[in-house]
């Protein structure tokens, strides 16, 4: 979480995560000459035919992405902003002691659609360069504007910046002579960025889910009964063809393996409850209760990760055990693709296995613990290179699901 500076000259204003505090600073009231762009102070707002006053800005960060988010006294488009030169809605991102801007993140139109586009400036604060930003912009209204991207967009690696959001409007009363102009807030803010933790995710939707939408081109790959000694050369895969999976992990094969478990949840992969031993649990009862609840437990120890996902030894389910689960803040998560490599068939009959049986939004069952894995290891890398060169993205049962992971 963003942490505020002690201490004498160097205050930091806190920017924190999406379920801690906010930046939304107010304008101050300020005039200018006549040959020089005018801030819009609330009271001659008032009276002003000017939509760009900004009621509030707001820059968080959750996770991996920032949020910027900004509200202004009247609506506006990026249509508009995007039709007159003199006119600007942009994040400008500032040294962190002292200095001009070095970049600002400012938005447009391109085909009726709003973007966001990545600007360096010079000392002078002209403009030397100019280019898209991926960003996911929404407008939750007419005088609303939040959009999504990483630090690493903008310029940004771990450490202090300054921010502040600035507005320019033309062609209105009292904004025809010279701009009219507003900041938020009206001194740059100072924040930092950090390395987010990944501490959870959010059981959204039903208990007992088997498959993903098929409307997108994403599957989920999932690995059960480890962590063990096939389980880093399966992460070397998914890291070598930017894919990711979820971890179905055996409580009683966990102990000195942590380091595993880290990696898997620092490359962007998720870890599941898989029970402590590999029983079936479809009875339900106070047998079923310790078995999920140690190993969530376990998990939560040895890597800070609370899962909320659970699959049930051999499949077996019953409404007891789903209903069990959730109460524990889990779903159950079945398949819908099976090689049976546990049966260890061969790496091709693993591969062909796969590849025919999956489709849009299917959830892959392999192994990586449970005995020699190494035909599904070597499968592994052949499935994802074949996936990736077919344009299917892999990715965790979570992200497939839809489910908001959680940072801290």
């Amino acid at each position: 979480m963003y942490r505020p500076e002690k201490g004498r000259p160097r205050v930091r204003i806190l920017i924190a995560l999406v379920f801690g505090l906010t930046i939304a600073a107010m304008a101050l009231p300020s005039t200018g000459s006549p040959d020089t762009p005018r801030r819009v102070g609330a009271k001659q707002a008032a009276v002003a035919n000017w939509p760009m006053r900004i009621s509030a800005a707001r820059l968080v960060q959750n996770g991996p992405t920032l949020q910027l988010e900004i509200a202004t006294a009247g609506p506006f488009s990026s249509a508009a902003m995007s039709a007159a030169r003199g006119r600007m809605l942009c994040l400008e991102i500032l040294r962190p002691s002292s200095g001009p801007s070095v970049r600002q993140i400012c938005l447009r139109a391109t085909d009726g659609k709003a973007e966001m586009v990545r600007q360096e400036l010079r000392p002078s604060g002209s403009v030397k360069s100019t280019r898209t930003l991926t960003a996911r912009v929404s407008r939750p209204s007419s005088r609303r504007l939040v959009a999504h991207f990483t630090p690493a967009s903008v310029g940004l690696g771990v450490g202090l910046y300054r921010w502040r959001v600035h507005s320019q409007w033309t062609d209105s009363q009292d904004c025809s002579s010279s701009p009219c102009v507003d900041f938020k807030p009206s001194a740059a803010a100072r924040a930092r960025i950090v390395v987010p933790r990944l501490v959870g995710c959010r059981a959204t939707g039903a208990s007992y889910r088997g498959t993903g939408s098929r409307s997108s081109r994403m599957v989920a790959m999932s690995f059960d009964d480890g962590p063990s000694n096939w389980t880093p050369s399966i992460l070397d895969s998914l890291r070598r063809h930017h894919a990711h999976a979820t971890f179905f992990e055996v409580g009683n094969q966990m102990g000195g393996r942590a380091a595993i478990q880290r990696r898997i949840l620092a490359e962007g992969n998720s870890i599941g409850d898989h029970s402590w031993s590999h029983p079936v649990l479809s009875g339900g009862g106070a047998f079923a209760v310790s078995e999920v609840g140690r190993t969530k437990s376990r998990i939560k120890q040895q890597t800070g990760f609370t899962p909320c996902l659970f699959r049930a030894p051999y499949g077996a389910v019953s409404g007891n055990l789903i209903e069990l689960v959730r109460q524990r803040g889990m779903l159950t998560i079945q398949w819908d693709v099976d090689p049976q490599d546990w049966a260890r068939p061969g790496t091709g009959a693993i591969i062909s296995r796969v590849l025919s049986q999956t489709r849009r939004g299917s959830i892959i069952l392999m192994h990586d613990g449970g005995g020699d894995r190494s035909q599904s290891a070597a499968a592994a890398e052949s499935i994802l290179a074949t996936l990736e060169r077919r344009g299917v993205k892999v990715v965790s049962v979570e992200t497939l699901l839809g489910l908001a992971p959680v940072y801290r």
